[in-house]
């Protein structure tokens, strides 16, 4: 049984992500320690203090698309929504990535080659570094590694899906919607 505490938070939860609910609630009422590691890890995941709004939530979209597990994905494009990304942006990055401008680009490379491993990184790199500065690159980088932690979690529990881009919920001006319960 989860305390009022949990319950709480766990209403905060199910009102901005509904998706992660019922998941969510049963590691609560059965490990409250690793739930509340969890509550305390949602700092970490969306740090952001000298980045544009927009580059991290694109590489963490990049990130998502390898670390993929479907409604996490999807998590993502409607956070990034809710936090004023462009729809037509979203769109564009998972639909046509080669369309965004090139700053917008290099972030969503940089999250899927760092979630890749991918040995574009020794240019990627250096390129984020003298465009975007020493600051953006370390919350970018943090930005990508911690993409990996829901996706990756929700898999070992067995509850973890796969999706394709095309599979996202988008309205018609591009903003992603909630499908009719």
């Amino acid at each position: 049984m989860t305390n009022w505490i949990e319950r709480a938070v766990l209403k905060r939860l199910s009102t901005v992500n509904p998706e992660q609910y019922g998941w969510l609630y049963s590691i609560a009422q059965h490990t409250p320690g690793v739930f509340w590691k969890l509550a305390g890890f949602a700092p970490l995941a969306t740090h952001r203090k000298r980045v544009d709004n927009t580059l991290l939530h694109l590489t963490r979209l990049g990130a998502m698309q390898v670390y993929d597990c479907g409604s996490c994905l999807q998590i993502a494009v409607d956070t990034a929504s809710r936090e004023g990304l462009d729809g037509r942006t979203l769109r564009t990055a998972l639909t046509q990535p080669l369309d965004l401008a090139f700053d917008e680009r290099l972030a969503l490379d940089f999250g899927a080659a760092i979630a890749r491993n991918d040995a574009e990184l020794a240019e990627l790199v250096p390129e984020v570094r003298a465009r975007l500065g020493e600051a953006a690159l370390a919350e970018l980088a943090l930005c990508a590694a911690t993409a990996a932690v829901l996706p990756t979690l929700k898999r070992g529990l067995g509850i973890a899906r796969t999706c394709l881009p095309e599979q996202l919920r988008f309205g018609s001006a591009g903003a992603p919607t909630r499908p009719e319960a």
